[in-house]
């Protein structure tokens, strides 16, 4: 009996034993994750404040001239074709997420008897590969047209409203902005809003990225979201005021900035209607066609409700290709 009394007491002590140890462990483990999210918490705030202190860098005179909005009142920028000058000139890309590429993903497509990867392309890469250029991608997912005019110069961060900590302005973008001034640009801005939902505003926010290049070699790329579905403008529909479906008619928005910019406006939402499909070898369904009617482009080429994925990115590629032959701006 004496031996029962001793071996139950030796497993109270063991169960106690153990139960001592385990609450010791998980103390440790919550010391480590509380550690754990300190340091990222920390990490986190440094370099927001590393982020914000570049800004105190900058010489304000460098992004701007004093005079650009004042001008935009008379609109020096004109729709007018220029014709190209010949000299070499570099190619930069300035958008959101739409020009970063995001939803790319695995694809491949069938091209000159072989087959090409285009897996995770972004249309800046493939245009690079069209055209034989050195192409930039500056796209910002996320940035508003105000915030992308920022980045490449046109408009002036402190004349802004911007909160600069909780903003998507790249300070690291902005600062390679400055040797990319005489570069052919590429624009597509507004889709994320910044402006209003007033045309006027966002085409003086695109007149002022063109002045500061001082560059008469442009593209402006039109929004591609579905009719009525844009973030960027709220006021637009998916119908006209006879209540038919958009379709392939320019929506008002892009009608504004054909008006403005002529020939260098590319409307990317019709050209992937007419053109995606084909440009990679895709055979059209009933619901594309359907899709093509209100004028929506194919979900074979979106990753999502807004974003495409690698077979839209490199038929949007092709698109800006055409269009910078047409304006003789590469062959």
């Amino acid at each position: 009996m004496m031996n029962n009394m001793k071996n139950n007491n030796d497993n109270r002590y063991i169960i106690l034993y153990r139960k001592t140890i385990l609450t010791i462990l998980i103390g440790m483990l919550l010391l480590c994750i509380v550690f754990l999210v300190v340091n990222i918490s920390r990490r986190y705030m440094v370099e927001k404040e590393s982020t914000y202190d570049k800004w105190n860098e900058f010489p304000e005179d460098d992004f701007f001239d004093e005079n650009i909005l004042s001008d935009l009142s008379s609109r020096s920028i004109t729709n007018d074709n220029i014709p190209y000058d010949g000299q070499y000139r570099e190619i930069s890309c300035w958008g959101d997420s739409m020009t970063y590429g995001t939803g790319s993903d695995s694809a491949f497509i069938y091209k000159d008897g072989e087959i090409k990867d285009i897996s995770y392309c972004d249309y800046p890469s493939i245009l690079e590969e069209l055209t034989g250029i050195n192409t930039y991608n500056f796209g910002v997912p996320g940035a508003t047209s105000q915030e992308i005019a920022v980045m490449q110069g046109g408009l002036k961060w402190y004349e802004c409203d911007i909160d600069l900590k909780e903003s998507n302005i790249d300070v690291d973008i902005m600062q390679e902005a400055i040797y990319h001034k005489d570069d052919i640009l590429i624009l597509e801005i507004g889709s994320n809003g910044g402006w209003n939902n007033d045309y006027e505003s966002l085409i003086q926010q695109y007149d002022a990225m063109i002045k500061s290049c001082n560059c008469s070699y442009y593209i402006i790329i039109g929004d591609t979201d579905n009719p009525g579905s844009s973030l960027g403008d709220l006021n637009q529909t998916s119908v006209n005021d006879d209540g038919r479906y958009i379709g392939m008619k320019e929506t008002a928005w892009e009608a504004a900035l054909h008006e403005a910019y002529g020939e260098h406006f590319l409307n990317m939402r019709t050209y992937l209607i007419k053109n995606g499909l084909k440009d990679v070898g895709l055979k059209s369904t009933s619901q594309d066609r359907k899709d093509a009617k209100k004028g929506f482009i194919s979900e074979q080429l979106k990753s999502d409700w807004t974003h495409f994925n690698a077979y839209g990115y490199y038929s949007k590629a092709l698109a800006v290709y055409k269009k910078g032959v047409e304006l003789g701006y590469w062959e």
